[in-house]
């Protein structure tokens, strides 16, 4: 919390009844006025303090009761649905407001007022807020309705007309709102009967129906486990759970998104609309425990819209944190659900809990794989897989080595004067075309490409995983590669495209070659002075050609026909190398 703002609300406000999503609303938009120097809190500086609702904050943390954190949880997950009914995030909404009213990062100790108050025009908006609560505690609904009617003209230029149209409750019958299809309830009080603590092993009552249908259950499960759908299977497990509990007219499952605050609505049967007590959610999701609940004699406004007499809320755990809650009710007059009926929910919601999680585990290490897949798209097939290998077991680490491996580096002629006449798509298409061939002929001899510069590829030969033939595979790799370029350029030719030809260097060396960045962000290189020396022999390769280090040919030489040549360079004066007319098919070639 910002210096100086006491979380003490005025007398005059605390005379009246606040909801805590209210009271922590004003509280955060007080930090936001003192960052501002503003001695006034402003109606623009509320709708910051009900954005900033669905995220982590101190005032949040800050309410322990058990009652108001309950109700606190049910305006959250409200407000940032209210947002998002208007195409809207809470996140965008804050950033909307900083970017209007462009705060410090924080209250200099000379700039900060030493009183706050509400301005004329918030008094005004609470006055409204008051009206639409109409004796009920102002919720953090009544505070946002009262701020889009108030015509602000900061809240104006936060929100387009559009956005603030479908912020007004509009369609919604007095609290009741839609989220993901099901009518959520923001004001039940209804009386709760036998409840369970969901964290713990429960043991339902091992007699034979009960048996029966908890083994049934179960069976449900391991079915998802060896391969199911999501939805298909919390459907089924929703229908096999309303014929062990007959009691039950209606089930739904509800899920907290994985990153965010928001319930989504997964499952629910049978069909149509359901309705789902949004306090009695929260309430499962904060406490962990599964619980009963019964009709009241006087109706809540959520008891008549959907004629309910008896439910069952049941929270899904899975280490330690409860994510998502199973709902039943009925609407039979007289029904009531007993014990055995919360035991078996517990049991198939731990069931359920399990095999979600596992679900979302292998859906996670699925992503995880195909991310890393493309990440290690610059390596050939074969290590590839070993990577993958060392990075399942955890043992694809940052670090290097140094070792003697082989060096590629090829280059298109003419490039950069051919590119001047071209498109820049056809520019693309032409380098996408020459590199995929070009890439082949590396893998297929087990190179791995370090990097695309331009319209140049450096690869290497022996790294990241030592190859005893990394000599003679990088100058195969290259002789693969002219060949390929020939093909190619016929094809094009007679496509009427654009042809080119490429320069190779070859060369051998110590370098350090490994993954560098951090355990996020790993990237394979290879750094050292023969990185250089191969881009001085490629420099001299004319066009189809490649030349060869003295070092490489000494390794090659009775594997290829190859010329001396000297290769001029700027700073190194002439550098004696090779040039490799064609490769020759001996037994000796291999070894």
């Amino acid at each position: 919390m910002a210096r100086g703002f006491s979380d003490t609300l005025p007398a005059s406000m605390a005379e009246r009844q606040l909801t805590a999503g209210v009271e922590t609303a004003w509280q955060i938009a007080g930090d936001l006025a003192l960052q501002c120097s503003s001695a006034l809190i402003e109606p623009v500086h509320l709708i910051y303090g009900l954005a900033a609702l669905e995220r982590r904050s101190p005032h949040i943390s800050a309410v322990s009761d058990p009652g108001k954190s309950a109700d606190l949880q049910r305006e959250r997950l409200e407000i940032a649905q209210t947002f998002k009914s208007a195409g809207l995030e809470a996140q965008d909404v804050r950033r909307r407001v900083r970017d209007l009213l462009h705060p410090p990062e924080s209250a200099g100790s000379g700039s900060a007022p030493k009183v706050i108050s509400r301005s004329p025009e918030t008094k005004k908006v609470f006055a409204r807020a008051l009206e639409l609560a109409d004796g009920a505690p102002t919720s953090t609904r009544a505070l946002l309705t009262a701020l889009v009617e108030s015509g602000d003209e900061a809240i104006a230029k936060v929100f387009t007309t559009e956005e603030l149209a479908k912020l007004l409750p509009g369609r919604a019958q007095h609290s009741m709102i839609v989220l993901d299809e099901a009518v959520i309830s923001t004001m039940e009080h209804n009386e709760v009967g036998e409840s369970l603590d969901a964290s713990i092993v429960i043991r339902p009552d091992a007699s034979g129906s009960s048996a029966d249908k908890l083994v049934s259950l179960c069976e449900i499960t391991w079915k998802f486990g060896v391969g199911a759908n999501l939805q298909t299977f919390l459907e089924e497990i929703l229908r096999e759970l309303l014929r062990a509990l007959p009691n039950a007219e209606r089930a739904s499952v509800l899920m907290l998104e994985e990153e965010g605050m928001r319930l989504l609505l997964k499952a629910h049967i049978p069909a149509g609309t359901p309705v789902v007590s949004v306090t009695s959610v929260s309430r499962a999701l904060e406490t962990k425990t599964a619980f009963i609940w019964k009709r009241e004699e006087e109706l809540t406004v959520s008891q008549q819209f959907g004629q309910l007499e008896a439910g069952i809320y049941a929270p899904l755990i899975a280490n330690n944190e409860a994510f998502g809650v199973i709902c039943l009710d009925s609407t039979k007059t007289g029904v009531r659900f007993h014990q055995a009926d919360l035991s078996l929910a517990v049991a198939l919601a731990h069931q359920l809990a399990l095999a979600v999680a596992n679900y979302r585990l292998q859906m996670k290490l699925q992503a995880n794989a195909t991310v890393m897949e493309r990440l290690l798209t610059n390596f050939s097939p074969r290590i590839r897989k070993r990577l993958l290998e060392r990075a399942q077991q955890g043992k694809l680490r940052l670090g290097g080595e140094r070792s003697s491996v082989s060096i590629l580096c090829s280059d298109i002629r003419g490039f950069t004067r051919m590119s001047a006449t071209m498109d820049a798509e056809d520019v693309v298409a032409m380098l996408n075309d020459y590199f995929l061939a070009l890439t082949d002929c590396i893998f297929r001899n087990d190179g791995t490409v370090d990097k695309f510069v331009g319209d140049a590829i450096l690869a290497v030969f022996g790294s990241p995983d030592a190859d005893p033939q990394h000599h003679h595979k990088a100058v195969k790799a290259a002789m693969e590669m002219q060949v390929a370029m020939r093909e190619l350029n016929q094809r094009r030719g007679a496509r009427g495209e654009p042809v080119c030809e490429i320069g190779i260097g070859v060369h051998t060396g110590d370098v350090l070659h490994g993954f560098i960045g951090s355990p996020e962000r790993m990237e394979y290189t290879i750094i050292g002075d023969a990185v250089n020396r191969t881009s001085r022999f490629c420099d001299g390769a004319g066009a189809a050609e490649i030349v060869i280090s003295p070092e490489i040919h000494q390794y090659v030489w009775n594997a290829v026909s190859a010329v001396p040549v000297s290769i001029p360079t700027k700073h190194e004066g002439l550098l004696q190398a090779y040039r490799v007319e064609k490769w020759r098919e001996t037994k000796s070639a291999s070894q």
